[in-house]
């Protein structure tokens, strides 16, 4: 089994003015360090045994949203 990995940003920016330019961004970054320890000891069982660390595909995501207003035009 694959580890399941998940992330989401947002980021909003509003702005107000005669010359009204919204700027926003937003970043996500996500990295999967799956290990596996086993101590010492026997693995005992009666069919196949999968061990492993098994990092899957981490999913990210990311929005920047910027929202202008010019003066006179939207309020």
């Amino acid at each position: 089994m694959e580890t399941s990995l998940s992330g989401t940003s947002s980021a909003q920016g509003y702005v107000r003015g005669l010359i009204a330019i919204p700027s926003a961004s937003a970043t996500s970054t996500m990295t999967s360090h799956a290990t596996v320890t086993i101590g010492s000891g026997n693995i005992q069982s009666g069919e196949n045994v999968r061990l492993g660390g098994f990092p899957g595909t981490p999913t990210a995501s990311a929005d920047g949203t910027g929202h202008g207003y010019e003066i006179g035009f939207i309020r």
